[in-house]
């Protein structure tokens, strides 16, 4: 392995995925992933999906949900793109090297060096190119799902149990198509993190470690969470 990669940008690349897969596990099963700004937009669905069985207009509803599956669809569309551009760049490789040469500080590696380079952001496009289309497709049943709730009887207060029991599978749809949405948000912030590269494998490391940071920052200190709890938002920056 060490013959085909440096062992400096071997320990970048593996520091990169170690990242990745950190910043996921303690946001989605860490100690305090109840805590999440994802967690707690979770509760916030199973609430909607609750609403929509009480409601016999469900037009908003439904529009929301197209929003949700708008989103999903153009950032798999972004990575298609990205990907096609990713790919390209390994036939211009050599004039990738160039540019990083002529950066300050930056290391002066060979054209082949940048190809192996390139397999890092290549491989989190595609990963999450697969999980934003996967989250379309889920948020594509979950319209299906919400169409299946059943409508409240005329004069009635409580939601059938029925309608309870479609609702929650409805929701738990949606914290699936959510959770794959926001796996493919991190692959895609991840592989951002890579242009650090042109300076070198300490900047592939430092972006990696800025991305880490902005993805743990955004769940548990973010004014978006405080104003999501009962928390007193600090106050915004101007």
């Amino acid at each position: 392995m060490t013959g085909l990669i440096s062992g400096a940008d071997l320990m970048a690349a593996l520091w990169t995925v170690a990242c990745w897969l950190g910043v996921g596990w303690w946001i989605e099963r860490g100690p305090y992933s109840e805590s999440t700004m994802a967690a707690l937009m979770t509760r916030r669905r199973y609430e909607w999906a609750l609403r929509i069985a009480e409601r016999e207009q469900r037009i908003v509803d439904a529009a929301l949900l197209n929003s949700l599956q708008s989103g999903a669809a153009f950032f798999a569309s972004a990575c298609m793109f990205a990907i096609g551009g990713a790919a390209a760049l390994l036939g211009q490789a050599e004039a990738l090297a160039a540019l990083s040469n002529d950066l300050p500080f930056a290391d002066h590696v060979a054209a082949g060096d940048w190809r192996r380079r390139l397999l890092a952001p290549l491989g989190l496009l595609v990963y999450a190119f697969f999980k934003f289309a996967w989250s379309h497709r889920l948020f594509n049943y979950n319209a299906i799902m919400l169409g299946s709730i059943p409508m409240p009887h005329p004069g009635q207060t409580e939601i059938p149990p029925e309608a309870e029991d479609a609702a929650l599978r409805a929701a738990r749809l949606n914290e699936q198509a959510a959770l794959n949405f926001n796996r493919g948000l991190r692959g895609l912030y991840f592989a951002l993190g890579t242009l650090g590269w042109l300076l070198g494998p300490w900047g592939a490391v430092a972006g990696a470690a800025l991305v880490a940071w902005a993805m743990w920052r955004r769940e548990f200190i973010s004014h978006s969470r405080a104003a999501l709890t009962s928390e007193k938002p600090p106050e915004p920056k101007i």
